[in-house]
């Protein structure tokens, strides 16, 4: 490949030779299809940015004149005349102009006037204009006479002014005085003459060809020269070429392109990084925060010892406001990083360049040979940066600096591998992307993309066909088949001028709008969008960046200026910083789940976002329950739920599309009307969606004033650019598209519109065409129930229902029920109807389940009532029996798969009809140290063997509470208040033959309400019996509170902490003892009273651990680690999907039990804690 490089000046000093007999040839044969190379190039002294597709020569009118009509040809290489321009002309609107300003120049543009950046509005030096295609549509194009574009001593590329000559073979005189790789500069004469609307001359084209040997035969047909093939085997795409300075391009246009369809342009262009520096805060109203960003956040159990982890905000901001930070904004990485770092996962840093020896990234750099390339210079294995390329070193620090190595600064993926590939610090062709987008897709797991389109607010930028198509392959053939993850910053240009206008949309940047990457938009530490971030259809997520009070702390160049003197920098931003964070925790969700495809990977990210700033009043609900904001996409991304659902998640089916579409249309779009005009479009092929693609052609002299809108068959609606681009005074949209995730979880069947709509007034337009194509799989729409805000309401009545929870998941904030792995959860809402006994399982259910009760409003505030695993070591079913129920209470239940199974489901509900508590044996358990109750006894009856309370007449409507105080201390339970005559007793015992009087009373001082006064110990149970005295019945409330507490003064266990276990050895062992007193270490996994043992294995075999015996409710776990912090939970055995962790081992009975593999010699962490803090005496017994 290395003889393209030296060949590469040998071409260019030919190419105004060539470009003169182009245009000369072509008004000799005005009817000949031909193929003419071109480039686009920027003069700005920063990286510049692609445009899209090559050029293809489509039946010329060479000898026009500039103002239109080809009877009168004017001299081909002259100066444009401007004899019959109109009048007045105009300037364009541009930033800081007034919107009175703007308003004032559309209306004169209505009337007939031109902007004055015209070649028909002013007499600018350059060639008569000449039809090329350009991406499919015809454009025409002018080589200027004043300007020449040069490579620089830096490296870089600029265009210089020169004299203004009258015909290109004076141009190239004066041209080759200034350098022999000048090129000539093209400009579309109705755009203004600007570094972002230049074309340049090229000398290869891209040709599809089904393989090696079929694009050699298509290129000597057409007289060209086989370069080689291009991006990875799947692309389809090769480059030819007249790298030969014997092979003239007028040879090319002698040929006629046998196979023209097969050939497109391969154009070189600037590429920008999107980087902010210290911005201004938006204008944005202040920002509402969601509670649910802080509410439930875990104690961190590893925070990195890197110097400067304390400034960075993004990775973990605590309650405590740093700097301005609004609390939560940050990516919520910490607790992620105890079981998942990223190791094993190759990120790539399509950038500037990589510095591969800076001491923060280089135990990160990727050893795997060949890995690293650049494309911009004489070192293609070699990806450093020059000093003026600081940018890609500062993405890669963000995405994966190495992390708790005592220096410097920690990635979001701390261990993940990094590849350097050079892209974008000089003029890049498409080829070179199709290179870069392919490149060892077998490694690279993750291509992180900060740079893009320039963001001007004026251009539209459509992918070339061979960049989509080595986007296409990559996602489709890389990672064996499960796809590469493209990650792409959303763009720079945005500002918040109204919620009706923007500056510039992330929809109308060809890369951030691709379906086939991840679109992420910036979040200032304020807690809203920053300044600069671009609204749109397409924004999938959004990271922080800075915009607001801080910025973003990373690695900068060492020993280079870069952007500061050190080896860091505290000020990076734009969406180039808040893409990295995304590809980050793409890295540990990969760690967690190999087996994840790219489209898992971006429905993760959307389903696990947090909705931000939620007072925006953007934020849309679809049909499947996902929202959606055009500034944030479907929220700030969380890098601990990610990793949680990932380790959940049932793959997508295979991608599926469908599509419609309406052309020869010439529909009004009436000025200043939102309402606009509207297209159906029917689609009869049902699937699950994932994303939206519209295609739009509409005339209009103000194009910026065109909002297009897509409504789902559901009725939900996505305006995709995100309102006004007030500044695009640009004519008419030409096959341009559109994409959103917006739609994600809905259905595609039924009818589809697109609405096309002119937002600001002065001037109406006309609908063209407009088409959708809708991508998505056969996976299963998700229940309607699969959310907790979206609950089944049933109530408490006896009856089945048949459901499936395939195509469900696991929301963000959802706790494990039962403690263990599920992955597929559907939620049921209980609003009872009737008191009584509810038993509720899953029997009839294909697979494996899970069940719990809770009480609470939101998913991440849930107290956890009861919950049942298996119904027994045979049946894998779950079943939770005669659960006291009454009207007025509300239950949430869950139903969830084990281990991620899916299938169907049959939930049953059994109601026994009754008094509630009626029973000794179904006694109201209380377990507060002050509590209450209230009701009626009049349903109530007694049983048989039922002492006689207070030793009044026998029992008769009686009432059973089962009292077990938290401290000892003397307590006191009266009935005052009650409507009835009451008595009272108090026992201890475990049946009711068993119960032995504590203490009892009839009439209170002569009243006919009860009292009694009693000692208490801890954890000690007390039945307690109220009764209707000779039968009375009635309201009645009874209420209990323990006053001269005392708390046992008992020193903790000598195990309570994680550093001080006491060590034991050998099996079987039994051992029994307290937990009374026992604390919880910050760090620790969740637990409150734990106590620590340090177990050596006598032999190598599968270990059971259990707790039966104990005399409270205990959890019990095993774990290795080497501090309190970072223990992990060891693999159970045989099902090694799940954890070494288990609170109840058989349904009902409140001991525990685990088994893992030990081997001979090792030492394993066992550690016994009482559940929702339970205390007491345990028995830990270990058998193999």
């Amino acid at each position: 490949m290395e003889w393209m490089y030296r060949l590469h000046k040998v071409v260019l000093f030919s190419i105004a030779t060539l470009l003169i007999g182009v245009i000369l040839f072509i008004s000799r044969e005005n009817s000949l299809q031909s193929v003419l190379v071109l480039e686009k190039k920027s003069t700005s002294t920063i990286i510049g940015h692609p445009e899209s597709s090559g050029a293809v020569m489509s039946s010329p009118s060479i000898g026009a004149t500039a103002g239109g009509g080809n009877s009168s040809p004017a001299p081909v290489l002259g100066v444009t005349s401007s004899s019959s321009l109109p009048a007045p002309v105009l300037s364009r609107p541009k930033p800081g102009d007034s919107f009175e300003k703007i308003l004032d120049y559309k209306r004169q543009i209505e009337k007939g006037a031109t902007p004055d950046d015209s070649l028909a509005s002013r007499n600018l030096p350059g060639t008569p204009p000449f039809e090329l295609v350009v991406g499919g549509s015809p454009v025409v194009l002018q080589a200027a006479l004043n300007e020449v574009y040069v490579p620089r001593k830096d490296g870089q590329h600029e265009i210089v002014e020169i004299t203004p000559v009258a015909n290109l073979q004076d141009w190239q005189k004066e041209a080759s005085q200034i350098s022999p790789d000048a090129e000539i500069v093209l400009y579309r004469p109705d755009l203004p003459r600007t570094e972002n609307n230049a074309l340049m001359l090229g000398s290869t084209l891209i040709v599809a060809a089904a393989n090696e040997e079929e694009a050699r035969a298509l290129a000597e047909s057409d007289g060209l020269e086989y370069i080689r093939p291009l991006g990875d085997s799947h692309t389809g795409r090769y480059l030819v070429g007249a790298s030969r300075p014997q092979v003239s391009l007028e040879t090319l246009l002698q040929e006629k392109m046998k196979k023209v369809s097969n050939l497109e342009g391969n154009y070189r262009k600037v590429l920008v990084p999107r980087a902010g520096g210290a911005l201004p805060p938006s204008s944005k109203p202040a920002p509402v925060v969601s509670p649910s960003l802080s509410a439930g956040r875990k104690t961190p159990r590893f925070i990195p010892n890197d110097v400067n982890f304390p400034s960075q905000w993004h990775l973990y901001q605590t309650s405590v406001p740093n700097g301005g930070t609004t609390s939560g904004v940050d990516v919520n990485v910490i607790n992620a990083w105890d079981l998942y770092k990223g190791a094993g996962v190759t990120i790539g840093i399509v950038d500037d360049g990589l510095q591969l020896t800076h001491p923060d990234l280089s135990p990160n750099i990727s050893a795997v040979s060949g890995i690293h390339h650049d494309w911009n210079d004489s070192t293609p294995t070699d990806p450093t940066p020059s000093s003026l390329n600081a940018h890609g070193t500062a993405v890669g620090g963000v995405a994966s600096a190495r992390g708790n190595n005592t220096i410097g600064v920690s990635g979001v993926a701390p261990e993940a591998k990094l590849a350097g590939l050079r892209l974008v610090a000089g003029p890049a062709s498409d080829a070179d992307e199709v290179d870069a987008f392919g490149w060892r897709n077998d490694v690279i797991a993750i291509k992180n993309n900060s740079w893009g389109p320039d963001d001007d607010g004026t251009s539209i930028t459509k992918l070339s066909s061979s960049v989509n198509a080595a986007l296409l392959s990559a996602v489709t053939n890389g990672r064996s088949g499960l796809g590469e993850v493209f990650v792409w910053s959303n763009g720079n240009g945005g500002s918040y001028a109204s919620a009706q206008f923007v500056t510039d949309s992330s929809n109308y940047d060809g890369y951030a709008n691709s379906i086939y990457v991840i679109s992420v938009g910036a979040l200032a530490n304020t807690g809203q969008a920053s300044s600069y971030t671009e609204k749109g259809g397409n924004v999938s997520v959004t990271a922080p960046s800075n915009g607001g009070t801080l910025g973003i702390t990373t690695t900068d160049l060492s020993g280079l200026p870069g952007y500061t003197s050190t080896d860091y920098t505290s000020n990076f931003g734009g969406t180039s910083a808040s893409a990295p964070m995304v590809s980050g925790i793409v890295a540990l969700m990969l760690q967690a789940n190999p087996s994840l495809g790219w489209r898992d990977v971006k429905e993760i990210l959307i389903r696990t976002a947090r909705p931000i700033d939620t007072g925006d009043s953007g934020w849309v609900n679809n049909n499947a329950g996902i929202k959606f904001n055009p500034w944030y996409g479907a929220g700030l991304v969380d890098a601990e739920e990610a990793v949680n659902r990932a380790l959940d998640w049932e793959n997508l089916e295979p991608m599926t599309s469908a599509s419609a579409s309406r052309t020869g249309l010439n529909l009004l779009i009436p000025d200043n009307k939102p309402e606009g005009v509207t297209v159906d479009l029917p689609i009869s092929s049902s699937f699950r969606v994932e994303s939206v693609a519209i295609t739009v052609t509409a005339t209009h002299l103000y194009r910026g004033d065109l909002v297009f809108t897509v409504i789902s068959p559901a009725g939900t609606q996505v305006r995709m650019t995100g309102g006004v681009r007030y500044l695009d005074s640009n004519s008419n949209l030409d096959n341009v598209t559109f994409t959103t995730p917006f739609l994600w979880g809905e259905s595609s069947a039924g009818t589809w519109q697109v609405k096309a709509a002119d937002e600001w007034i002065a001037i109406s337009g006309r609908l063209k065409a407009a088409s959708i194509t809708v991508y998505g799989s056969s996976s299963p729409v998700a229940p309607s129930n699969d959310n907790f805000d979206k609950a089944t309401i049933v109530y408490g009545q006896t009856e089945s229902i048949s459901t499936s929870n395939r195509g469900s998941g696991r929301e963000k904030g959802e706790p494990k029920h039962t403690g263990a792995q599920g992955g597929g959860s559907l939620w049921w809402k209980i609003q009872p109807r009737t008191s009584g006994y509810l038993t509720i399982d899953t029997v009839g259910s294909s697979i494996d389940t899970l069940i719990s009760l809770y009480t609470g409003t939101s998913v991440t505030g849930l107290t956890d009532v009861i919950g049942n695993d298996d119904i027994s070591t045979t049946v894998k079913q779950s079943r939770i029996s005669r659960f006291a129920v009454q009207p007025g209470e509300i239950y949430m239940l869950a139903v969830d798969g084990k281990n991620r199974a899916r299938g169907s489901i049959r939930l049953n509900f059994n109601l026994e009809a009754g008094a509630l508590y009626d029973n000794f044996s179904d006694a109201k358990p209380v377990n507060a140290n002050s509590w209450s109750d209230s009701r009626s006894n009049a349903t109530y009856s007694s049983e048989s063997g039922e002492p006689s309370h207070a030793g009044v007449g026998a029992a008769s409507k009686s009432v059973w509470y089962l009292w077990t105080p938290q401290v000892t201390g003397t307590a006191t339970v009266t009935t005052s208040g009650s409507q009835l005559d009451t008595r009272l007793g108090v026992y201890l015992g475990r049946t009711l033959g068993t119960l032995r009087e504590v203490t009892s009373n009839d009439n209170d001082a002569g009243r006919k309400s009860s009292k009694v006064t009693f000692g208490v110990r801890a954890g000690e149970n007390y039945a307690i019996a109220l009764d209707g005295k000779n039968g009375a019945s009635g309201n009645f409330t009874i209420s209990g509170i323990i006053g001269s507490a005392t708390v046992p003064v008992t020193p903790p266990p000598t195990n309570d902490a994680f550093a001080g276990p006491i060590a034991i050895s050998g099996a079987p062992l039994s051992i029994r003892a307290s937990n009374v007193n026992a604390t919880r270490q910050t760090g620790e996994p969740a637990g409150t009273t734990s106590v620590w043992y340090e177990w050596t294995a006598p032999k190598t075999g599968p270990v059971t651990v259990t707790t039966e015996g104990s005399l409270f409710d205990t959890t019990l776990g095993a774990y290795s680690g080497s501090s309190v912090s970072a223990v992990v939970a060891l693999p159970s055995y045989p099902n090694s999907l799940v954890t070494a962790e288990n609170d109840n081992a058989v349904p009902g009975q409140r001991w525990s039990r685990i088994r893992f593999s030990a081997a001979a010699g090792a030492k394993y962490l066992i550690r016994v804690n009482g559940a929702r803090g339970a205390t007491g005496r345990y028995d830990l017994k270990i058998t193999y």
